[in-house]
C-alpha cells in the first residue's frame, strides 16, 4: 500500500484537535448524565433509589449496561491482535456466550434475585471468606496492561488520562448512582459499537474486502474447524466453547456488577429478557473485532510492525493500525472514545 503510513515512513503520528475534542466530549456526556439524574433524584428519600433505580429500570436498559460492564479494551484491542497472529478460531467464543446466558438467566440470577440482596459479596464473605474476594479483585488489574499499551503507541500522557478517565467516572457514578451508571453504560456500548464499525468501514475503503479475503487465505488465518482434543493445541471449538463457558460464567454470573444491575430490574420476567439480549451483542461484537483483525493482517501482509519494530509488543497493533487506517475527519478520536467507553466501568 502506498501512502503516508507508518510502514513507509517509520513514524508514527498523533492526534488532531479535532480528535482530542471528540474524545472530551465523549468523557463529557456522562458526567451530563451524572448531574441529570443526580437533579432528578434530590426529591426521593433512601438509599433506593440511589443504590437500586428503585426496582424498575427497563429490560433495554439493563441489558445495554451488562453487555457494556462485560465488553472491555482487552476485547477491542485484543481480539484483531489475536486473529492476527493464529487466525479466526476465536470465533467459537461466541456460542460460549450463548450457553453463559442460558445459565445466568435460568439458573443463578432467579436465585440472586429472589434473595433480594443488595451486594453479592454478602454471599462470598459468608461462605468464602477474605482470601475469594482478593483473587477476584487481582483480576481486575490485568486490563491495565492493554490500556498502557495503546498510551505508549498514541502518544497520550498515560497518567494524565488515567487520572481523567477515574475522576470522570468516579464523578458521575456518585452524583447519579446505579441509574446514572446504567445509563451512562447504555451510551458508551452505542459509541464503543460506532467506534469499531468506523474502523471497519474505512478498513474496507482501503483494503478492499476482495484483498482482505485474498490475504487471509494466503496466509492460512481463516481456520474454523478443530475439533481435536489435544490440550497443547492453542485454539479447538472444544477448548473455546466449553473453556469459554467456564471462563465467562464466573466473569458474568458471579460477578458484582452484573447482579446489582439485574436487581434493579423491574421483575424476575425483565432480568431473564436483559440477560438473553446481551448475547447477540456480545457475539456481533466479537465478529465485528475478528473481522477487524482481517484487514489488520491484510494491511502489514508485506510488512509485520513487531518485526519492523514498529511495535514492541502484540497489544500495540490495534493502536498502530488506527494511526494508519483513521488518518483525517477525527476518526482516530471516534475510535479512542469508543476504547476509553469500555473502561468507563
Amino acid at each position: 500500500f502506498d501512502g503516508d503510513y507508518t510502514f513507509n515512513t517509520g513514524n508514527t503520528k498523533h492526534f488532531t484537535a479535532l480528535d482530542y475534542s471528540i474524545f472530551v466530549i465523549s468523557l463529557m456526556i456522562p458526567i451530563l448524565i451524572g448531574l441529570k439524574q443526580a437533579w432528578h433524584n434530590r426529591f426521593s428519600e433512601g438509599l433506593d433509589e440511589f443504590m437500586l433505580a428503585g426496582r424498575n429500570m427497563p429490560a433495554l436498559t439493563v441489558g445495554l449496561s451488562m453487555l457494556g460492564s462485560f465488553l472491555s479494551a482487552i476485547t477491542t484491542i485484543g481480539v484483531p491482535a489475536e486473529v492476527y497472529y493464529n487466525g479466526t478460531m476465536y470465533i467459537w467464543l461466541a456460542f460460549s456466550f450463548l450457553f453463559v446466558s442460558a445459565a445466568s438467566a435460568h439458573i443463578y440470577m432467579p436465585v440472586f434475585y429472589q434473595l433480594n440482596l443488595t451486594s453479592l459479596y454478602e454471599v462470598t464473605d459468608s461462605n468464602f471468606k477474605v482470601t475469594s474476594l482478593l483473587l477476584h479483585h487481582t483480576h481486575n488489574f490485568c486490563m491495565l496492561s492493554i490500556s498502557i499499551a495503546f498510551l505508549t503507541v498514541s502518544g497520550l500522557n498515560m497518567w494524565g488520562v488515567i487520572v481523567l478517565v477515574g475522576l470522570v467516572c468516579t464523578f458521575y457514578v456518585t452524583l447519579g448512582g446505579i441509574k446514572a451508571t446504567m445509563w451512562a453504560d447504555s451510551f458508551q456500548v452505542c459509541l464503543m459499537f460506532f467506534g469499531v464499525l468506523v474502523m471497519l468501514v474505512k478498513s474496507m475503503w482501503t483494503i478492499g474486502t476482495s484483498n482482505m479475503w485474498n490475504s487471509a487465505s494466503r496466509t492460512g488465518r481463516i481456520w474454523l474447524f478443530d475439533f481435536r482434543l489435544d490440550p497443547r493445541i492453542r485454539h479447538t471449538v472444544w477448548g473455546l466453547v466449553i473453556g469459554g463457558w467456564f471462563n465467562y460464567l464466573a466473569l458474568y454470573v458471579v460477578n458484582q456488577g452484573q447482579m446489582h444491575r439485574c436487581i434493579t430490574c423491574r421483575s424476575l420476567r425483565e432480568v431473564k429478557i436483559a440477560l438473553w439480549m446481551s448475547f447477540p451483542g456480545h457475539a456481533l461484537y466479537l465478529f465485528l473485532c475478528i473481522t477487524i483483525g482481517l484487514y489488520m493482517s491484510a494491511f502489514y501482509e508485506n510488512c509485520d510492525p513487531l518485526y519492523a519494530r514498529l511495535v514492541t509488543s502484540g497489544n500495540e497493533m490495534i493502536p498502530l493500525y488506527m494511526q494508519d487506517i483513521l488518518q483525517g475527519w477525527g476518526l482516530q478520536g471516534i475510535y479512542l472514545a469508543g476504547v476509553f467507553a469500555a473502561t468507563l466501568r
